[in-house]
């Protein structure tokens, strides 16, 4: 999550862990720095569950259910699946980019 408003990733971070970085680099003079918010896995998950609820665009909404129903029993924490537990990520991984493939192409008939 990106902002140029400090206190809204520090909040972020000290509610929810992860990392905070500070853009330096201004492409113009007049524009203020900018910071970026990042958590991974499990913290990401947690934040997830908290806003779900507030997300009004259907796809995104259908995205973060599914993250929040099967990501964690689907994601082994060392990387490494046997054949089976392989097939399953892969279906949920397409699962996953169908919704938003579904309604791009919804949108362009």
């Amino acid at each position: 999550m990106s902002s140029t408003t400090p206190e809204i990733v520090k909040y972020l971070k000290d509610n929810y862990g992860g990392y905070v970085v500070q853009k330096r680099k201004q492409a113009k003079a007049h524009h203020r720095f900018g910071y970026q918010w990042s958590a991974m896995n499990n913290r990401a998950l947690h934040l997830l569950s908290k806003i779900v609820r507030f997300l009004k665009e259907p796809m995104k909404r259908r995205r973060a259910l599914l993250l929040l129903a099967e990501y964690k029993k689907l994601t082994r924490r060392n990387g490494k699946y046997t054949p089976g537990e392989l097939e399953a990520k892969r279906d949920f991984e397409r699962r996953f980019f169908e919704l938003s493939y579904t309604r791009q192409h919804s949108m362009a008939a």
